[in-house]
């Protein structure tokens, strides 16, 4: 599964989603596993690779409750054979 920790101050949250990328066969890394999310779930995430870590996405939680776990709801969906 995903493992986040509380953002502290931030309106971001950096799920390390390496557990994810292992069990997909077509994603190796968070930069696909970004453009697949962007590509099947209409969700925008940064891949951290860009900024020294690898297995982490970076996630924006300035938006509205509703749309937040509209969001993760098409997260889970796109990511469950």
């Amino acid at each position: 599964g995903v493992v986040c920790l509380p953002p502290e101050g931030t309106v971001y949250c950096y799920p390390h989603v390496h557990p994810v990328i292992d069990r997909l066969a077509n994603i190796n890394n968070d930069v696909k596993l970004t453009e697949s999310l962007h590509d099947q779930a209409s969700v925008a995430l940064v891949p951290v690779t860009a900024y020294g870590a690898p297995g982490y996405i970076r996630m924006s939680l300035a938006i509205g409750h509703d749309e937040l776990e509209d969001s993760l709801r098409r997260q889970c969906q796109s990511l469950t054979p």
